[in-house]
C-alpha cells in the first residue's frame, strides 16, 4: 500500500486507476491523509480521512526503517567523508605525508596554470 513518490511535506501514499484518464490519490500532507479524485486536466478533493487506526497504519508504513548503525558498519555518509578527506582508511585519518590530498593536487594544478599564463600567486 505504502509507496509513491514524495516532497519534503507531501507524500503520494496509494493510487487507484480507474480508467484512461482517471483515478484516485491519497496523499499525506504532515498527518493529515486526504483522498483527491483525479480526471482529465481536473483535480478534486473527495475527503479529508480522518480514522485514527488508518492513519496509524500509514504513518508506520511509511516510516523510515531503522538502520543499525551501531553495529559499527559505515553509513554513506562515512564513505563519502573518507572519499572528499582524500580517501584514506577511515575517516578523519591523514593521507602519508609524501602523498597529496585531491585538494592539494587541485591548488598545485591552479598555481602551474597561472604561472603558465603569467598570474602571480595568491600568497
Amino acid at each position: 500500500m505504502a509507496g509513491g513518490r514524495s516532497g519534503l511535506h507531501l507524500r503520494l501514499v496509494d493510487t487507484l486507476h480507474l480508467g484512461p484518464n482517471r483515478a484516485v490519490h491519497l496523499i499525506m500532507v504532515g498527518k493529515q491523509l486526504f483522498l483527491v479524485g483525479a480526471a482529465e486536466r481536473n483535480l478534486t478533493l473527495l475527503t479529508e480521512i480522518s480514522d485514527p487506526d488508518l492513519l496509524g497504519t500509514i504513518q508506520a508504513e511509511l516510516a523510515p526503517p531503522v538502520t543499525g548503525r551501531q553495529g559499527g558498519g559505515k553509513g554513506f555518509a562515512d564513505h563519502l567523508k573518507g572519499l572528499l578527506n582524500g580517501g584514506f582508511g577511515e575517516v578523519g585519518s591523514a593521507p602519508p605525508p609524501d602523498v597529496m590530498t585531491p585538494t592539494q593536487r587541485i591548488e598545485e594544478r591552479l598555481m602551474k596554470y597561472r604561472t603558465h599564463r603569467g598570474y602571480k600567486s595568491d600568497g
